[in-house]
């Protein structure tokens, strides 16, 4: 079942950048229905939240923060929730495959910064191919 999923619903997101991870094919919301979003907690849910409350505070937002393992696209498929804001590609392209499915990507995630420490590897020219 399709809702439908308005132009000035959209605007906002693409705006800001939030780089909800993605749509099912065929969603479509009513003008008053919140956008249910479903993200990790730490830095997403957070970034959706700063975003609807400086950038876009007229955007209806539904902010469903989860932590653990949870079959997030699956969810999105059945239309429980209608984006997602978690993944990279490769994970999504792997879900897909499994679900046997394509979802609408509306903007890709971040990367989360990395640390790399090492008592013995003194650069990273010296980290051994594929290790």
């Amino acid at each position: 079942m399709s809702r439908p999923l308005s132009r000035r619903s959209l605007l906002p997101l693409s705006a800001a950048a939030l780089g909800i991870g993605l749509l099912p094919s065929g969603v479509v919301l009513a003008d008053d229905a919140p956008l249910k979003v479903l993200a990790s907690a730490v830095p997403h849910a957070e970034i959706l939240a700063f975003i609807q409350r400086k950038l876009a505070p007229d955007l209806k937002l539904k902010i469903i923060e989860i932590t653990g393992e949870l079959r997030v696209n699956d969810l999105t498929l059945a239309g429980d929730v209608d984006a997602n804001f978690f993944q990279h590609k490769p994970y999504l392209e792997t879900d897909e495959a499994t679900l046997k499915t394509t979802f609408a990507i509306t903007a890709t995630v971040h990367i989360e910064p990395l640390g790399v420490y090492s008592r013995k590897i003194k650069s990273l020219d010296a980290v051994p191919n594929l290790a």
